[in-house]
């Protein structure tokens, strides 16, 4: 079956009423002047006939069948008249009237008390009784024909007929040129609508293509930031056990200072017994010495006493030697306790930089903690953000998509196979939003290794 297009559509819409018009009208007016015209056929017969029944009171009164249809001959000049007729009480006709060329229907007429006035298929016949001094006396039964009436009839209805077919026919052209005048707008505006809702579409696709990798830079950025957070907490934990350390060879070097400066002093007080045993080992010396004279002096007799202050002046030298050597052995303890001293210091000023530079270490990444926190928390709000976003495309893209359905259908109705036109492909963009977890309706996970802030380690006090 052809299917019809709209412009036909609109324009049988608009014809449609005009013909019913038309159709109406055809049968209306016509009826319509039928019904007018019998009523002033009808009031004109009964019109005549009044004139005419007070005419024929007297002639009928006075028994004067001759003046009586004299009277008929003064309206035989109308057109419609065909017969008259006066009839008496006992129904015999008194005086009659019967156009030319027409029946004579008075032998059917009957007396009449009462006024009456009847519409039949050839005539109007009126009936108007006749009285004389509250007498009544006769009847006057008048026919008019119905000729001019189905006449004029048949002539209204032939007008009629040919403006109905005018009617009909102008109306056709003028919502032919309507529709046409119609149409043509609206399936441009439908093209028009057709391309922005394309354009929009596109629009939204792009976005949404955007939004998607938008998605996965903040997913790729999540990983990192978690990267980042695990290695922070690798270092902080690195950095207080280098500080442990730090802060327990401080400790070691202190304490090793401590001990060469008692080693120091010890060494000194062994210097000062060294120096007394010198004292004595000298004055020893000299005694024997004064000892091996005196015995020298004595001759034989002090031999004895010579041999024991030479031993005691042996024993003195060799104490001496001794207490030398020890001296020596001393400076070279002390010098190497002062090196060690020296040493001490060195590596407990580097404990001192280590322990501190284990605090700084430890209080950078306390503040990168922070920092890659807040870094956290704005990535969070972010992706709230996107997930707003993409409700807002997905509605975007659906009421796209509903208004290009929209748009081919009005080109479908308006011109068949029009809605080809601007049509989106159905193939997905490249990038998808199903792609990443928040097309999905699931949050992008933020991760948070660190519970809870490292406090910042104690200092130690550093002499």
């Amino acid at each position: 079956m052809t299917r019809l297009s709209f412009r036909t559509k609109l324009a049988l819409s608009i014809t449609v009423p005009i013909a019913v018009l038309a159709a109406f009208f055809l049968w209306y007016f016509p009826a319509k002047h039928l019904e007018v015209a019998e009523q002033a056929l009808e009031e004109r017969a009964l019109g005549l006939s009044t004139v005419l029944a007070n005419l024929e009171v007297p002639a009928l009164e006075f028994e004067q069948a001759a003046d009586a249809e004299t009277q008929f001959r003064t309206v035989a000049g109308d057109k419609d008249l065909r017969f008259l007729g006066v009839i008496k009480p006992d129904g015999s006709i008194f005086a009659k009237y019967v156009a030319p060329g027409a029946k004579d229907p008075t032998r059917q007429l009957a007396f009449s008390t009462q006024q009456w006035v009847s519409q039949g298929d050839e005539y109007v016949t009126v009936a108007i009784p006749l009285t004389s001094n509250g007498k009544l006396i006769g009847s006057l039964v008048t026919g008019f024909s119905r000729d001019s009436l189905r006449s004029s009839y048949s002539e209204v209805q032939q007008t009629a007929i040919l403006l109905a077919l005018v009617i009909a026919a102008g109306g056709f052209v003028l919502a032919w040129f309507l529709s046409a005048g119609i149409t043509k707008p609206l399936l441009a505006a439908s093209q028009d609508l057709m391309t922005v809702s394309t354009e929009l579409l596109g629009a939204a696709r792009e976005q949404e293509s955007s939004v998607a990798q938008e998605a996965a830079a903040i997913d790729e950025t999540r990983r990192a930031m978690e990267t980042l957070m695990a290695t922070a907490q690798q270092i902080a934990e690195s950095s207080s056990a280098v500080l442990g350390r730090a802060e327990r060879a401080l400790e070691g070097n202190r304490e090793i200072a401590q001990r060469i400066r008692e080693l120091n002093t010890n060494a000194e007080g062994v210097a000062e017994i060294l120096a007394s045993i010198m004292q004595v080992a000298d004055r020893t010396d000299l005694l024997a010495l004064n000892a091996a004279l005196e015995g020298t002096r004595a001759g034989e007799a002090g031999k004895g006493f010579t041999l024991v202050a030479a031993e005691m002046r042996s024993l003195a030298e060799n104490v001496m030697e001794s207490v030398a050597n020890i001296r020596k052995l001393l400076k070279e303890v002390r010098d190497a306790s002062q090196l060690a001293v020296e040493a001490s210091k060195g590596g407990t000023t580097l404990s001192e930089h280590t322990t501190e530079s284990a605090r700084e270490i430890a209080l950078i990444t306390q503040q990168q903690r922070k920092a890659t926190t807040q870094v956290d928390q704005a990535m969070e709000e972010m992706t709230q953000l996107l997930h707003h976003t993409i409700a807002s495309i997905k509605q975007a893209t659906s009421s796209a998509e509903s208004l290009s359905r929209v748009s081919r259908g009005i080109a479908t109705i308006i011109r068949p196979g029009a809605s080809t036109a601007g049509r989106v492909p159905a193939s997905a963009p490249p990038h998808r939003l199903e792609d990443v977890p928040a097309r999905q309706g699931i949050s992008l996970p933020i991760s948070r290794p660190l519970g809870t802030e490292t406090k910042e380690p104690p200092r130690s006090d550093v002499g």
